[in-house]
């Protein structure tokens, strides 16, 4: 390799890059690690493997010096090909580099090579194009994002090479070979923040209609000098004019447009300015040029045209909370607020029995939400940020038991508010059921007794059905109808003929006011010396019973009643 002399005064480090292509050599060196000069080249051809080292050579004439080599990085060339079917014609380009190469594109007709390159940022990477000299014509311009690039080139009679160096990231590179008389125009447009505009519409009169890349860039060749009115429209909107003068020479140019950046993560408030204890799940907006936008996710940032933009939709704990008068916003105005539809909600409830007579207390209460969610929680319930809509309470827990309220109260909730209603609940009622027998046989009876109660109070006037049925429950009979007493109680006599096991059956009908009821008592019985009668009275199902006359004992056999026959 070469000496470089002299090193620039102040300079201490020099940086130092060889690329090999089969038995093609290039030298490079840097004074800055970005830009690169070729300093020399050579070819060797080698055979076997080629080994890799670092020297330092003496030329001042045996003058004692000493050198630090550090960041010793070799990365290996990848030869990738590529053809274009032209007419009868066809052509063969290759890319050797040491960066990922992909998007590569030819045109014969526009003179355009393009392709994309990506490597681990802050390296050095280097590609060499070679192709077919009529592709492109005898002079070319190399550009990376937009921006031209010094780069080496060798050609002959058939084929030409360009090898250029760049740091590495993700870069655009395009080679524009030579049109004569015409002219290329580079436009990367922009937002009001000076943040990339992808999938712009870029419209230069008289000329053609381009896409902007996902960098931005828009790239329009065969230009004649002169002036061009460019346009510039996204999402259906014209976001900036201006005019581009041509003037025997390639134009590049950023254009800001009317387009802003908005975050939307902070935007979301109650009717008192309070932000949502969660964002909404998704929204929908009406831009300045009347079209409505796709569903909106409100963690992400969007750019926005400038002019009115309106709320259509937000849609928050399964309900559109948008005020039924739709708010705008300007972005030319920064980050916009929206009061949505969601308000604070009180509810102090009082409970009482089913007849207003006794406050009762409450161990829960459940109130539904417009969407149907239901919330369980003590008596004095505060939402603070809730829906508008129609809230109702639906169920109470008294004593670990659900009672369901006579009448469901419903409030509709059109603004901040606090709910006191009176709930009549619908408390159940308790039936009691007695059997007391005799047992001498003749004449054998059955006293039947008990109460009717709610909250711990007769209810007074109902009329008692009382049955029996065998011991399957098959067949039932009717034994009386009886009415009760005003503290609740009843109570009659029934004459029958001891046999086997039965099951009495008091049931209550209920009313408007209470909830029907019933009880059930089984009986069995059984005779001894056709004089007495053993019976026994439980709410359990009894089976065996037996009266032992040599022990005196009485024995019988009770499991739990499954009353499967009654009525």
């Amino acid at each position: 390799m070469e000496q470089l002399t002299p090193i620039p005064a102040g300079i201490s480090t020099v940086w130092l890059m060889v690329v090999r292509n089969s038995d093609s050599f290039l030298a490079y060196y840097s004074l800055d690690g970005s830009t690169w000069t070729q300093h020399y080249s050579w070819s060797q051809h080698f055979i076997g493997s080629l080994m890799v080292g670092l020297e330092v050579a003496d030329a001042h004439n045996n003058v004692s010096f000493q050198s630090t080599f550090s960041y010793f990085h070799y990365s290996s060339l990848v030869t990738s090909s590529y053809s274009m079917q032209e007419g009868n014609s066809t052509y063969l380009c290759t890319v050797t580099s040491n960066s990922l190469v992909s998007n590569f594109t030819l045109n014969q007709s526009t003179k355009e090579i393009g392709f994309n390159v990506t490597g681990d940022t802050g390296t050095v990477g280097i590609s060499n194009v070679s192709f077919p000299t009529q592709l492109l014509g005898s002079s070319f311009t190399i550009f990376i994002d937009g921006t031209t690039l010094p780069a080496t080139v060798t050609s002959n009679t058939t084929h030409s090479s360009v090898c250029f160096t760049y740091t590495q990231n993700t870069h655009q590179i395009e080679i524009i070979g030579s049109v004569p008389s015409k002219y290329s125009i580079s436009l990367k447009t922009v937002d009001w923040s000076e943040n990339i505009l992808p999938s712009c519409t870029v419209t230069i009169s008289n000329v053609s209609t381009i896409i902007s890349n996902a960098y931005g860039w828009s790239n329009f060749t065969g230009i004649n000098s002169g002036t061009y009115l460019v346009t510039i429209s996204w999402q259906g909107s014209t976001i900036n004019q201006t005019s581009i003068t041509v003037n025997n020479s390639n134009v590049t140019s950023t254009i800001r447009t009317q387009v802003y950046n908005i975050s939307l993560a902070n935007s979301f408030r109650d009717t008192s300015g309070n932000r949502l204890y969660t964002n909404p799940s998704s929204f929908k907006l009406i831009f300045s040029n009347g079209t409505t936008s796709a569903i909106l996710n409100s963690s992400q940032n969007y750019c926005i045209q400038n002019g009115t933009t309106t709320w259509y939709s937000i849609l928050w704990q399964d309900t559109n909370i948008v005020p039924s008068t739709l708010t705008s916003f300007d972005t030319t105005n920064g980050n916009p607020t929206i009061n949505c539809e969601v308000y604070s909600l009180q509810v102090n409830p009082t409970f009482q029995d089913n007849l207003g007579l006794t406050t009762i207390t409450t161990d829960l209460c459940s109130l539904t939400f417009p969407n149907g969610t239901v919330r369980t929680s003590s008596t004095s319930l505060v939402h603070n940020q809730v829906q508008y809509g129609n809230y109702t309470i639906t169920s109470i827990l008294l004593k670990g038991r659900e009672v369901v309220p006579k009448a469901n109260p419903t409030i509709t909730l059109t603004g901040n508010t606090t709910w006191a209603p009176q709930v009549r609940c619908l408390l159940p009622t308790y039936l009691t059921l007695h059997l007391n027998s005799q047992t001498s046989l003749p004449g054998f009876q059955v006293n039947i007794n008990g109460t009717l109660k709610f909250n711990n109070k007769g209810i007074g006037g109902a009329k008692i059905l009382l049955s029996y049925s065998d011991a399957g429950n098959q067949t039932w009979n009717d034994i009386t109808e009886i009415w009760t007493s005003p503290d609740g109680s009843y109570s009659t006599v029934w004459t029958l003929s001891p046999t086997d096991t039965f099951l009495v059956w008091a049931h209550w009908a209920g009313n408007n006011t209470f909830p029907s009821t019933n009880a059930s008592r089984a009986l069995s019985m059984t005779t001894f010396n056709d004089q007495y009668v053993f019976s026994v009275s439980s709410n359990s199902t009894i089976s065996a019973l037996a009266f032992n006359k040599t022990s005196n004992e009485l024995s019988f056999t009770v499991k739990p009643t499954r009353n499967k026959g009654l009525r």
